[in-house]
């Protein structure tokens, strides 16, 4: 079974992700770090900003793609991952999705020291609520992780999916 993390941008998908994976001892398949290795060596924020949003989405849906005979591995999806209907049919395939939700306002500040992108410049709160209920609805699990350290954010994981 992989374990697909799910959940806004600055959420610590990666990050949990790669702590967990080593817990497991399985491996960690990041969407964004795919993109990356496949252009260029850009970073996914600078494929984003010179291809233009339609492109990089392409980019994520030939990524998410590629991990369909994947078992028994972490998945850290991006930030808009899941905006794609065919993107959530193959990820709800997968495995368990697991959405790390942070609140409003936590997640803001941690976006502010970041580079921003510009669809979060225009409408946080807008695009915070439509994110949230499309990985609400999809998630097979929510945790809010919002006064949450990484390990007790990945102790609860493994409590849910392996009793530790």
């Amino acid at each position: 079974m992989n374990l697909i993390l799910i959940g806004f941008k600055n959420a610590g998908k990666s990050t949990i992700g790669k702590v967990l994976s080593e817990k497991i001892k399985k491996p960690l398949f990041d969407v964004d770090r795919l993109i990356e290795q496949n252009y260029n060596g850009l970073s996914y924020f600078e494929i984003y900003q010179k291809e233009g949003e339609k492109k990089f989405r392409e980019l994520e849906k030939n990524a998410v793609f590629s991990l369909k005979n994947i078992k028994n591995a972490v998945i850290a999806t991006g930030g808009g991952t899941l905006l794609d209907p065919q993107n959530r049919t193959q990820l709800k395939s997968f495995g368990e999705l697991i959405y790390l939700y942070i609140e409003k306002d936590i997640l803001s500040k941690r976006i502010e020291k970041t580079r921003i992108p510009t669809f979060l410049q225009k409408d946080f709160s807008k695009t915070f609520l439509e994110r949230d209920f499309i990985y609400r609805k999809y998630a097979d699990h929510i945790l809010d992780i919002s006064k949450m350290d990484i390990e007790i954010c990945v102790n609860k994981i493994l409590s849910t999916f392996y009793g530790k």
